[in-house]
């Protein structure tokens, strides 16, 4: 029709050639000839995600308010793909869209694919946009070690899946059900915990703890801190110097390595000394002291008044009266073989009658097993010169008693019990001879004294004079028998007496010269 001819082709599925041939009326030599190849498509084209990767349940994760997808189209001639009403660019058989997410939450998106054949594909992809970080939860875990090797296990979950986990910046390999623990080796203090996982989309969360491990060491120098702090409390609230010394020593005892044992020390010492006449040192023995130019304990006899004397005794006894005593110290025993002759070489003295004490390679010593006994044989001025080298002197008949005595009522230093050879070393106890000074404690007097009844009898400071009890002024202030006589005072007993001369009241006199194996002495020395 008009020069254009039309025919309708029946065709199959695949490649055709239609061959067209066209001439002018009945001469054919001027014919013309013509092929089309048609190819016929009715196959729909394929499309398929090939990123971003979906989860094993189908959907696409992000975080971001645009997701960029691209397909793949299973197609021989591809034409083009829209994703919702984004147009994709190809690259060859790879289309490319960015598309909006803009909302969190699971979204819907429509892909379609069209060949060239006008053949279209579609594809539903399922999105989800999470921008909530991944949460870490701890499990229980101790948040303090103690001592040991510092070694401690933190195990941790996630409430998603996870492409990276991080504690303290070492990465942990993933665990499909969340769960991850790791080892540490602690060291001293405090040791953080960071925990930093991030999910599949790219949110990150992160979890922090602590553990603070305490070493043997840092336990130890707590308890040091702790107990030195019980102890300055204690020192500074007590006003009593043998309290604060005794607590310094229990801090020292219990530290002996601790930080403060040096500044301990310094308070013993000062404590030692504080208040006290030069030379006299306290110990940690409550009311006991030391000498310590001779290495002879003291105890402290308080001032007070002291009850002396007794009534329907013997006439030298009485009558009882009361003295008023100033505080004094006396040594706790009979001054001894050792120490007798520890003076005797530093001193010029010539000698010495004492069957205790030796003289070798021109040195004084005690003779053998010797050293403890009390010092016997000596006259009262041998004894008196002792004590006056020593600072002192011998102690007066009102201090030796109140020594003896103290509060008791008597008859002996220790009460009324009579008495046995665990307190007290006279004829009646059987022992014979002399004991080793200070060696029957259970018979001390309440002043902390040894020996004050027995073993040795002990020179007085005063002039003997039966009737000195009935003369004495009463209540006098350190009274002193000084009017002379040809006796000086002898108290105490000894171990061949028989136990009513070792009373705190039995008083003898013997002439100063006189030197016994059974005559000791001890001394005394002012308390300021």
């Amino acid at each position: 029709h008009e020069g254009k001819f039309r025919k309708r082709v029946k065709l199959g599925d695949g490649s055709v050639t239609i061959l067209i041939s066209a001439w002018n009326g009945e001469d054919k030599s001027n014919k013309k000839n013509a092929r089309i190849n048609v190819i016929v498509d009715t196959t729909l084209p394929k499309l398929a995600l090939r990123s971003p990767a979906a989860s094993d349940h189908g959907i696409i994760m992000c975080r971001t308010t645009t997701l960029e997808v691209t397909l793949t189209m299973i197609e021989s001639y591809p034409d083009r793909v829209q994703i919702e009403d984004v147009e994709a660019r190809q690259d060859g058989v790879y289309f490319t869209a960015v598309v909006p997410v803009n909302e969190d939450g699971k979204k819907v998106l429509k892909a379609r694919g069209f060949d060239k054949a006008g053949n279209v594909a579609e594809l539903i992809l399922e999105v989800f946009r999470d921008t909530v970080p991944p949460k870490v939860v701890f499990e229980e875990f101790p948040a303090e070690v103690k001592g040991g090797k510092g070694a401690a296990v933190v195990r941790f979950s996630a409430d998603e899946p996870l492409s990276q986990v991080k504690v303290n910046g070492q990465a942990l390999p993933i665990n499909k059900e969340g769960k991850y623990s790791l080892a540490l080796d602690l060291k001293e203090g405090r040791n953080p915990i960071a925990v930093e996982v991030t999910d599949l989309v790219g949110n990150t969360g992160t979890a922090e703890a602590s553990i603070e491990f305490l070493s043997d060491l840092m336990l130890s120098r707590m308890k040091d801190e702790e107990a030195w702090k019980k102890a300055l409390e204690a020192y500074y609230a007590s006003q009593d110097e043998f309290a604060k010394m005794a607590v310094m020593k229990e801090y020292v005892d219990k530290f002996p390595e601790g930080t403060h044992v040096l500044e301990a020390g310094q308070n013993i010492t000062a404590g030692r000394k504080s208040r006290l006449p030069e030379g006299i040192l306290r110990t940690f023995q409550k009311g006991i002291y030391l000498f310590e130019k001779l290495g002879v304990e003291l105890a402290l006899v308080p001032a007070g008044k002291y009850a002396l004397g007794r009534d329907g005794g013997r006439d030298e006894e009485g009558p009882s009266h009361e003295a008023d005593l100033s505080a004094f110290f006396m040594s706790r025993t009979e001054i001894t073989n050792a120490i007798y002759a520890k003076y005797l070489n530093l001193t010029s003295a010539t000698g010495t009658f004492a069957p205790g004490i030796v003289r070798e390679a021109e040195v004084w010593k005690p003779a053998q097993g010797k050293d403890t006994e009390p010092v016997t044989n000596v006259s009262w001025k041998e004894a008196a010169d002792f004590a006056a080298w020593a600072g002192g002197s011998l102690p007066t008949e009102a201090q030796w008693e109140a020594a003896a005595r103290g509060s008791t009522a008597g008859p002996y230093p220790w009460g009324p019990a009579e008495p046995d050879k665990d307190k007290c070393n006279c004829r009646e106890t059987g022992r014979g001879a002399l004991a080793p000074a200070g060696s029957m404690a259970a018979g001390a007097s309440p002043a902390g004294l040894f020996d004050m009844a027995g073993n040795a009898a002990e020179w007085c400071l005063d002039f003997f004079h039966a009737d000195a009890y009935k003369k004495i002024v009463r209540g006098a202030k350190d009274p002193s028998v000084t009017a002379e006589s040809f006796s000086r005072a002898i108290r105490g007993g000894a171990f061949s007496s028989p136990a009513p001369m070792c009373t705190v009241w039995s008083r003898i006199g013997l002439d100063p010269k006189t030197r016994m194996p059974w005559i000791g002495f001890r001394m005394v020395l002012a308390s300021k």
